[in-house]
């Protein structure tokens, strides 16, 4: 019998939506949603190609347990029952802070939501955290702090309405393409498209105005725009006056940052500089897109900051047309962090009353034998985290690793126990897209084997804990309705709401935010001037390495690796280097090299590509050659997301 039921893409975190196409109970394509208010039936190759995943025959089908050095089938009655006696010894013997969990922002709101509950409710830690922590937790704090909520300031569709587009240390024509027909749309009523970034992308192909910058010196760029504005007097001063706040001093703010003063430090003719700015400032209503090429360094949360400073001079928030937008990388990026899964936060952005640990935290306190047991979930650390030795390191001291995932991931392969869960054309919940759509996946197949949906696992676990009484959903509906009563933003919305084809908008009917005022205790934004960077003592090393995504590959390969299309336009790994730095060191495009860091090295084709020169990129998606192999753990102090981008190192050709 054929069918179609519909579903929202596993990928990125625009929420495309689509049907997967059933035949007897097996999944055997997409179909297009044409009627859906974001993607409009458009898909990437990623979202065409999603269903190859789901009925591979190396999913994993049964909970396993580590014997020696191998894996032994288990029944799930038997892996829970020594998983919670384990457990329970370690927190015992060593507390609740020595357990932790990595929450998956790939999962449903559902389970993301048990899982916090689990952590505090059950294990009574605090020590829970998402892979927003690896790429956007710098946006949500300087979003909060300004604006008092952490969301992008409007919808992304709305993109087709400005006049000019900011785009900042991302790639959306090769990362999120759906979206780049709204931006293709506002260039094509004339809106100006300025583009900054190290290397010749798609979406630098596509500008009015290009900016290929060094790596790490967005802030100064940032800076350079709003000195432009503020010498021009072009500040929109009455919004100003009206609805920001902390601006004291404002015309000294940016004194040490003139397009003179930059220009040699970023690369760009001074002259170049000024004309974007006045181009971004003129514009009636300008918007800002940005990615982990800005976050994902020591200074992350200070580089957001000073994006939001220029949004606010300008006056562009709270208009169709304008604000400021963040690209996640994940599915639920935005959902797992509004269910609590995070250590500084509960449901709704409430304060944890005891902050636990981040990601990266977690792993240092493995590593020094501080935390004992660590349950991930949904996430690849091995493949996706700095300094991928000392990660190993820190999950093999470990006295106890659970992993829960849908492949054998190089993550799970270290692990105790292994439990098969369902992927998302599996279950039934929520997805909240960057935009803070929130929809409804409906179950298109059964899982395979013995695999169970996650919300499932974790109450199972929680009942094996003794707190079953707390965990007793019978379905993913129970739990959605707690957390409409508990989750700030997510209030009066209704199983109705998020089964629409393109779910609702969070908050209801909020699709413009900060119309008339902000989210703060008194309506008005604050101006950034917090400095939160570290001065970090970096190698001597001819070349600078920036790592990213490419075009049909997604996070570290674990799905993507798995689909025919993906392999067959990219299936391996390469290095991006300069025409003039290939000359200089006396190799050919496709010639391997040996990248080198203090941490180590890898051995990976070349790939001639207009870049920078000395700056070269390596995509991450493939743990052999991945770049985190010689990426040190440094963090953004505010956010405590690791530094992935901007790392020296050394190139020669491989003998």
């Amino acid at each position: 019998m054929q069918e179609r039921r519909y579903s929202i893409c596993p990928f990125c975190g625009l929420g495309c939506g689509f049907y997967l196409a059933t035949v007897n109970g097996e999944v055997t394509g997409v179909d297009y949603a044409m009627d859906h208010p974001f993607n409009e039936g458009a898909l990437c190759s990623k979202g065409n190609t999603s269903f190859e995943v789901i009925q591979r025959h190396d999913r994993l089908f049964e909970p396993m347990m580590r014997v020696e050095n191998d894996f032994k089938a288990v029944s799930w009655e038997d892996a829970l029952a020594t998983i919670a006696s384990r457990l329970k010894e370690i927190k015992e013997e060593h507390g609740a802070q020595s357990i932790g969990i990595f929450a998956s922002a790939k999962a449903t709101n559902e389970e993301n939501y048990l899982v916090q509950k689990f952590a505090r409710k059950v294990l009574e830690t605090g020590n829970v955290d998402n892979g927003m922590r690896l790429c956007h937790a710098p946006s949500m704090l300087a979003f909060t702090e300004s604006f008092g909520l952490p969301y992008p300031t409007g919808l992304l569709e709305d993109l087709e309405y400005a006049d000019c587009i900011l785009i900042i240390g991302c790639n959306p024509f090769e990362n999120a393409p759906v979206l780049a027909r709204r931006i293709l749309r506002a260039r094509e009523t004339g809106a100006k498209i300025i583009v900054a970034d190290p290397r010749r992308t798609r979406t630098s192909w596509h500008s009015d105005f290009y900016l290929p910058i060094y790596p790490g010196t967005d802030i100064q760029l940032i800076k350079a725009f709003i000195q432009t504005i503020l010498q021009s007097k072009l500040e929109r001063k009455e919004f100003l006056r009206e609805r920001v706040e902390n601006l004291d001093g404002l015309e000294r703010l940016a004194v040490d940052s003139s397009p003179e003063i930059v220009s040699s430090r970023v690369g760009i003719e001074a002259e170049y500089i000024r004309k974007v700015a006045l181009t971004f400032a003129l514009a009636d209503r300008a918007s800002i897109v940005f990615g982990n090429g800005l976050t994902q360094h020591v200074n992350g949360t200070e580089a957001v900051g000073w994006l939001v400073n220029l949004a606010l001079i300008t006056g562009n928030v709270g208009r169709r047309g304008t604000g400021v937008f963040p690209l996640l990388d994940q599915c639920n990026m935005m959902g797992a962090s509004d269910m609590g899964a995070l250590p500084e936060f509960q449901p709704g952005y409430a304060q944890a009353e005891h902050k636990g640990l981040t990601l990266i935290e977690m792993v240092e306190a493995a590593h020094s034998e501080k935390m004992k047991a660590i349950f991930i979930i949904g996430i690849n650390p091995i493949g996706s985290f700095p300094d991928t030795s000392f990660v190993k390191e820190a999950l093999t001291k470990l006295d106890l690793l659970i992993v829960q995932d849908i492949f054998m991931t190089e993550t799970a392969k270290l692990a105790d126990f292994v439990l098969p869960t369902a992927c998302w054309a599996e279950t039934e919940g929520t997805f909240t897209s960057t935009g803070r759509r929130l929809q409804k996946l409906s179950r298109a197949v059964e899982p395979p084997g013995a695999a169970l949906e996650g919300w499932r696992i974790i109450a199972k676990l929680a009942d094996q804990l003794g707190k079953g009484e707390i965990f007793r959903y019978d379905s993913w509906e129970e739990i959605f309705k707690e957390i409409v009563t508990n989750v700030r933003n997510y209030e009066g919305l209704t199983i109705d709401d998020v089964s629409r084809i393109g779910g609702v908008i969070t908050p209801k009917d909020r699709g413009q935010l900060y119309e008339d005022k902000f989210e703060t205790k008194n309506g008005r934004a604050k101006w950034q001037r917090t400095t939160h960077a570290t001065n970090i003592e970096r190698e001597s090393l001819p070349f600078t390495l920036i790592s990213g995504k490419i075009l049909h590959h997604h996070g570290t390969g674990s799905m993507t690796r798995k689909i025919g299309f993906a392999m067959q336009e990219t299936g391996e790994p390469f290095l991006e280097i300069s025409e003039e730095d290939l000359g200089a060191l006396g190799i050919r495009s496709g010639d391997e090299v040996y990248v080198r860091s203090g941490l180590g090295e890898i051995r990976v084709k070349t790939k001639v590509a207009r870049i920078k020169p000395k700056v070269v990129f390596l995509p991450f998606h493939f743990p052999d050659s991945s770049p985190n192999n010689l990426i040190p753990n440094n963090l953004d102090q505010a956010s405590k997301t690791p530094e992935l981008k901007g790392i020296p190192v050394s190139i020669s050709k491989a003998k």
